[in-house]
């Protein structure tokens, strides 16, 4: 849906250590910048590092958006898909408040730079374990502002596997158009169902469109969607992962984030929603089911909260935390082919993981049946 960009934005890039926290709290500049370049052979280890320790939970001051941008070495990122790729997720998740956008460039990812735009730059050494043994910092705000602008070229020049983007972006040039048009989809919803609606949700929808925005316009784009879905649902090939937490507390709350609009189903909607999607599984058994027990994770691997939209050519990653405060980014778009390709992998090899439970028509079915008392009696609370 459409949503006009504040021009206000402030970029801030971020490298986060331990001692950068206090800095944010002691200073009322109203631009920080900073930049992490690093990447070690002892890939494992640095990922969890970096993930683990380097990158605390941070505290920043809500009117300032914060913009991290890191560079790395991209093919040492799918050597280990299966780890790496939920510790990427997870990491998006955890700092859902940051705009983050990842980079990659081979020549430069050993430089082990942070730099603070305006405040600091430190380089650091590591041990074959990735872990920092040595600090240095440089305070000089003239030699700071000299590294930058020799940092900046850097980046301007690497490769970006995904980045930054919001709903205007995604409507005004067509991605979303482009991206139903296509077939084959794996999708992870980490909140809400918004998927397989019955008819009668769609005009309460479009009514919320309506106050959300406050015009026609965008009642008018959720029924056109409305139709491309009916008929990628009808013949269409959709994996749907959805996390057993999510699907309990969309029973209770009915809260579905369509598009760009959070709308909250009624009890009996969401009793028809689940009819309705007996009804289309049964007609189209292309579309399956995969429910990950996010609770079988252990913590230092907790499975992310972010959606997940792929057709195999095409992805983006949505920030369903974004739309109910006013930081961070709404979207991702996944610029590398190289990314997705190996992302569509990942999923495809955790349909047969521990943690993921495929349904069709006839274990969706059965569920249904066995527990539709309960079921109902959740919905009704």
């Amino acid at each position: 849906m459409l949503r006009k960009r504040r021009n206000n934005n402030i970029n801030i890039w971020l490298g986060y250590t331990m001692n950068i926290k206090s800095r944010f709290h002691q200073n009322s500049s109203s631009e920080y910048t900073i930049r992490v370049i690093t990447y070690r052979k002892k890939r494992r280890y640095y990922y969890n590092y970096i993930l683990k320790k380097v990158i605390a939970e941070p505290v920043f001051p809500e009117d300032r958006p914060i913009h991290l941008k890191i560079v790395i070495q991209e093919d040492h990122l799918y050597e280990d898909k299966m780890t790496l790729f939920p510790k990427l997720f997870f990491f998006l998740s955890l700092h859902s408040k940051i705009n983050i956008t990842l980079y990659s460039n081979k020549n430069v990812s050993h430089s082990n730079l942070i730099l603070v735009k305006g405040q600091f730059a430190s380089f650091y050494a590591q041990d074959n374990k990735g872990r920092i043994l040595s600090l240095v910092k440089i305070s000089d705000p003239e030699k700071v502002q000299q590294l930058y602008g020799k940092l900046l070229p850097m980046f301007n020049r690497s490769k970006v596997i995904f980045q930054v983007t919001d709903p205007y972006d995604l409507h005004r040039k067509g991605y979303r158009t482009d991206f139903y048009s296509r077939d084959h989809f794996q999708i992870l919803l980490s909140r809400g169902f918004e998927y397989l609606l019955p008819r009668e949700c769609w005009e309460p929808i479009a009514e919320s469109a309506r106050k959300t925005y406050n015009n026609e316009h965008a009642a008018v784009l959720v029924r056109r969607l409305q139709i491309t879905w009916e008929e990628i649902f009808e013949h269409g090939s959709i994996d749907f992962f959805v996390l057993k937490t999510a699907v309990i507390r969309y029973i209770e709350t009915g809260e579905v984030i369509f598009t760009d609009i959070v709308h909250r189903l009624t009890p009996l909607q969401r009793k028809k929603h689940i009819q309705n999607i007996l009804e289309i599984t049964k007609k189209n058994p292309k579309i399956v089911f995969y429910m990950i027990d996010d609770e079988k994770f252990p913590v230092k691997n907790k499975f992310a909260y972010m959606s997940i939209f792929s057709n195999r050519y095409k992805a983006f990653i949505k920030n369903p935390n974004r739309y109910h405060c006013n930081q961070g980014p709404f979207f991702y778009s996944i610029r590398s082919t190289a990314f997705i390709s190996n992302m569509t992998g990942y999923f495809d090899q955790l349909k047969n993981s521990p943690a993921c439970t495929r349904y069709g028509h006839k274990e969706l079915n059965d569920f249904y049946h066995k527990y539709a008392a309960l079921i109902n009696r959740m919905i009704d609370l």
